[in-house]
């Protein structure tokens, strides 16, 4: 039931979402309260949801209390947010951690959010390790960012994908930085369209390579992001006359870009299960 409410709240029908958390409140559930708060925080209508929070917190169910302190941080009570992700922390919530490390960046604490953000780690969360990535990326730790995002890498998060190109590309090891490109690239990332593309067409050695480097910075193109419009314009300072056919001896020596290697936190729990089969589970409902 909570899934359903999930489903149709993901998808922006509240009138549905309100439904299925209604019946799944009914049974005692406190997700579905949750759920309830979710609604309305969605909607920005803050004080109702935290009283649905605030139940659901007290029946245990800790994303709740999460995103208690999500409400107060938007509110601006730093304080109240704080508390609330630091309850959330206690009781096992590891994006927790990345939303208290996301304060002490915003005061340039970077000891403070370094710590945060290994205990969001060790906790298994891959939003901590792709921000512990960018931080050691910052300092030029290029070893042990790699090491975290390893630890992550089967997840299969896209972002986590693309850190390790970037990882891979500057220590030089083309081969890695392409592979994981390419697997950032099937989930549709444009920071990896843009470093590959412009890896294939400062570097291809073939004119296939080099055209598909073209293809990847078109679509980069398309998505608003100048710095591929640069390559591809003969005029500019960076430009391969592309169109016109590859004069690289025009070109630099080529630089990974580094696009928004840092995560913002989730804002609000996560119930959405990709596997999920809505079909299904509406006809499985019925029987009971």
């Amino acid at each position: 039931m909570c899934q359903l409410g999930f489903y149709f709240l993901d998808n922006e029908d509240f009138d549905e979402a309100h439904n299925w958390f209604t019946t799944a409140i009914a049974a005692g559930n406190a997700r579905g309260i949750s759920g309830m708060g979710r609604i309305h925080m969605d909607q920005g209508e803050y004080k109702q949801a935290l009283k649905y929070f605030k139940e659901a917190g007290e029946k245990g169910y800790v994303p709740a209390i999460f995103n208690m302190g999500l409400i107060y941080r938007e509110m601006d009570d730093s304080q109240k947010a704080y508390d609330y992700f630091l309850e959330a922390y206690e009781k096992g919530h590891a994006e927790a951690c990345v939303s208290i490390a996301r304060m002490y960046e915003e005061q340039d604490d970077v000891e403070s959010e370094t710590q945060w953000l290994r205990k969001g780690v060790e906790m298994g969360s891959f939003t901590a390790a792709n921000n512990l990535s960018a931080v050691l990326m910052n300092d030029d730790n290029i070893g042990e960012a790699k090491e975290i995002l390893l630890s992550v890498v089967d997840t299969g998060n896209v972002q986590v994908l693309y850190n390790l190109g970037v990882v891979f590309d500057i220590e030089k090891n083309f081969g890695e930085a392409v592979k994981y490109y390419e697997m950032a690239i099937e989930q549709g990332h444009l920071g990896a369209m843009l470093n590959l593309g412009k890896h294939y067409v400062f570097n291809g050695s073939t004119q296939e390579t080099i055209e598909r480097g073209i293809e990847l910075l078109e679509v980069c193109v398309e998505h608003g992001i100048d710095e591929a419009e640069d390559v591809l314009d003969e005029d500019s300072e960076f430009g391969t006359g592309s169109y016109n056919g590859i004069d690289r001896t025009r070109i630099s020596e080529y630089e990974p870009s580094n696009m928004a290697a840092y995560d913002e936190d989730e804002d609000e729990e996560d119930d959405d299960d990709e596997s999920f089969d809505l079909a299904a589970e509406i006809a499985r409902l019925t029987k009971l």
